[in-house]
């Protein structure tokens, strides 16, 4: 058998939230830089979408083993509070793309009821974002994502 889907994860998760704390320094020239206080640094992914196939040979009436592949979507919101000074930065949000590979086992019933758990790995395209203000700084990630899950369905 082949699936053909359309998955949506709803809600929002944050990441890599980091912290530094920096006190005022001297310039070169001697002047007091003005770049005190706490820096937070964090991310939040929304709005994930995934296009997947799902190919499966059955073993029993009811037992099947699938390979999945697919392609994601997934919205990148910027939450920095770095706005300090000469090293004030304020960043975009960017939607980003990501190709995924797993694999699962698929138990069905007579009566449409499934039942499936997979693992599957996704690797989104790298991002790079650049600083609206102050010293125009730039982040760099490379997101990628382990998965695994059970999903309960009917299948008609």
């Amino acid at each position: 058998g082949m699936t053909v889907g359309l998955e949506y994860i709803p809600g929002k998760a944050s990441l890599g939230s980091k912290s530094r704390t920096d006190v005022a320094s001297t310039t070169e020239d001697g002047a007091t830089s003005d770049d005190s206080g706490t820096y937070t640094a964090k991310a939040e992914v929304s709005e994930h979408f995934t296009l997947y196939v799902e190919p499966t040979i059955y073993a029993t009436e009811g037992i099947g083993i699938y390979a999945k592949g697919g392609v994601s979507n997934v919205k990148v919101n910027s939450l920095e509070s770095i706005a300090k000074g000469e090293s004030s930065s304020v960043y975009g949000d960017v939607r980003i793309w990501g190709a995924s590979l797993g694999a699962g086992l698929r138990f069905k019933h007579s009566s449409g009821f499934l039942i499936k758990t997979e693992y599957s790995h996704t690797e989104y395209e790298s991002v790079t974002l650049t600083s609206t203000t102050g010293n125009q700084n730039r982040i760099k990630a490379s997101p990628e994502s382990d998965n695994l899950r059970i999903a309960i369905g009917w299948q008609f």
